[in-house]
């Protein structure tokens, strides 16, 4: 399965580069550094939940441009990677998780002219795995559960400088696949991310 989720977030990323075949090579690569946090309920209890996670990403305009940045409207394919995490509930629980989606980027025109602010939306299949520590005839043993998880996605953000953005996202779990107390108690996790995003090449046409 990991290989499977391996395989798929490479095709989204690289996806792009097919793309810019027809886009004249208007592509962008970025990386991305988040703070994700998120409130896991256990039955009328509710303990938050701290991520910290790095992106790989891919702008690729989708109309004729003159220049990467002239247009509004990019397909962001991305791949995500997210440090471990205890659980709030029993610290015999560790996450882990790797992502990959699509989010379609629009940028905001006043006045008919291009803003530096957009909105984005799309989604997003989680890897799960779950690192569960356990005492057996005196002996610690650890056991691992996997799952999927998809979600949808939902911010907005603002470019800051040339090689600079950040980015504001709310993201809902379709699946009840985080565990709280116990492994037989599970709940959907929604979260809010703050992310700084770091261009791989020079971001133009945001003069003013």
């Amino acid at each position: 399965m990991m290989k499977k989720m391996v395989i798929i977030c490479l095709f989204l990323l690289f996806s792009g580069k097919a793309f810019s075949q027809f886009y004249n090579e208007n592509m962008r690569w970025s990386l991305g550094f988040n703070y994700s946090g998120g409130s896991l309920k256990n039955n009328n209890e509710n303990q938050w939940m701290n991520r910290y996670s790095a992106t790989l990403a891919v702008d690729v305009a989708l109309s004729e441009i003159a220049y990467f940045n002239s247009s509004e409207l990019f397909l962001q394919p991305f791949a995500e990677v997210s440090l471990p995490v205890k659980n709030p509930y029993n610290s015999n629980f560790e996450l882990n998780k790797l992502g990959g989606g699509v989010n379609l980027k629009n940028y905001l025109s006043f006045n008919r002219e291009k803003s530096r602010y957009y909105i984005v939306a799309g989604g997003q299949i989680d890897y799960i795995v779950w690192k569960i520590n356990y005492a057996s005839n005196g002996n610690e043993k650890q056991y691992r559960e996997k799952n999927i998880d998809y979600l949808i996605n939902a911010g907005a953000g603002v470019v800051l400088t040339d090689w600079m953005e950040i980015t504001a996202m709310y993201s809902k779990g379709l699946k009840k696949v985080y565990l709280s107390n116990d492994i037989d108690n599970r709940n959907t996790f929604n979260s809010f991310t703050i992310g700084l995003k770091i261009g791989l090449s020079r971001s133009l046409g945001f003069d003013k």
